[in-house]
C-alpha cells in the first residue's frame, strides 16, 4: 500500500486517435470518484427479500484544476482537430507611457503579429480609454489603433497606460471546432485510475464484503420461515385434535346406537 498526502496527479489520454499527447490536469485541486451500484431484491411470495444482488453499476468522476490548456480541454471534452504551430495569444496589461511630445504614439511589442485591440486603461485608477476612428481635438481618454500602433491625444502626454490585445503566436495549438453529429466525442483513458476502479470493484463484490448483509438477510428470512412453519404446525395440531375429538364422538354415538338396538330387541 502506498500513502500519498495531497490531491495527487491526474493524467488523461485519448484512445480514439493514435499518438495522442497525454493531458495533465495541472494544479489539481480536488478529485472525486463515485461508484453507484443498484441492488435488486428477490421477494417471490414473501414479504421480505430472500436474496439481494447487485445489478448495473456506474462510475463517475469529477476533477477540479486551475491550469487551463486548450489541448486538455480538447482531449477531455471536444475531440476536435488540433493544428500545431498556430494560435492566438493575448498580451495582458502591457505597460507603457505616452510620449511627452508629438507624435503621441506607442508601438506594441508584438505589432508584427497584431490581431485585435482588447482595451487600453490608465495604470493609475484603471479607467478605460475610448477607442475612436479619428481623434477630435485634445480630448483626453481617446485613442486610435492601426496595425499594433496606438495614437493618443496630446492631453494624455506622459500618462502611464496598460494595453490588452491579441496577436498570432506560432508556439501555440489551434483548435478548429466543427458542428459534429450527436454521439461523437473523445474517448479517454485515465492511467492509474483503472486499477483503482478494479480494486474497489473486487472489494465491493467479494463474498467477505457482502457476507454481513447477506447473513443478516438470511437470518431474517429463516426466522420468517420458522415462524410460518410454527403457525402451520400449531394449526395442524389443532386440526388433528379436533379430528380426534370428532372421531371419539362418532364412536360414542355408534356405541349408544348399538346399545339401544340391543335393548329394543329384548
Amino acid at each position: 500500500m502506498q500513502l500519498n498526502f495531497g490531491v495527487g496527479t491526474a493524467i488523461g489520454k485519448r484512445t480514439d486517435i493514435a499518438n495522442a499527447k497525454p493531458s495533465f490536469l495541472g494544479v489539481l485541486q480536488d478529485l472525486e470518484i463515485d461508484i453507484a451500484v443498484t441492488l435488486k431484491e428477490l421477494t417471490g411470495a414473501y414479504r421480505m427479500p430472500i436474496d439481494v444482488a447487485p445489478s448495473n453499476m456506474k462510475v463517475t468522476g469529477k476533477a477540479k484544476f486551475a491550469r487551463i490548456q486548450g489541448a486538455s480541454i480538447n482531449n477531455l471534452l471536444l475531440g476536435q482537430t488540433e493544428t500545431d504551430g498556430a494560435g492566438i495569444d493575448m498580451a495582458v496589461a502591457e505597460s507603457f507611457s505616452v510620449p511627452s511630445s508629438s507624435p503621441y504614439t506607442y508601438q506594441t511589442a508584438n505589432h508584427s503579429a497584431f490581431l485585435e485591440d482588447l482595451g487600453v486603461f490608465y495604470a493609475n485608477g484603471g479607467t478605460q480609454l475610448q477607442p475612436v476612428p479619428v481623434l477630435v481635438g485634445s480630448t483626453p481618454g481617446q485613442y486610435t489603433q492601426s496595425s499594433g500602433t496606438y495614437t493618443f491625444s496630446s492631453a494624455d502626454a506622459g500618462a502611464a497606460l496598460v494595453a490588452y490585445y491579441g496577436y498570432s503566436a506560432a508556439s501555440l495549438v489551434q483548435l478548429s471546432l466543427a458542428n459534429q453529429l450527436m454521439g461523437s466525442g473523445a474517448r479517454l483513458r485515465a492511467p492509474g485510475e483503472a486499477g483503482l476502479f478494479r480494486r474497489r470493484r473486487r472489494e465491493e463484490t467479494c463474498p467477505q464484503a457482502q457476507c454481513l448483509s447477506r447473513l443478516k438477510m438470511d437470518v431474517a428470512v429463516q426466522e420468517q420461515r420458522l415462524h410460518d412453519s410454527g403457525l402451520r404446525i400449531h394449526g395442524l395440531r389443532r386440526c388433528l385434535q379436533r379430528l380426534g375429538h370428532l372421531c371419539l364422538q362418532r364412536i360414542d354415538r355408534q356405541k349408544e346406537r348399538k346399545l339401544s338396538a340391543v335393548n329394543f330387541g329384548r
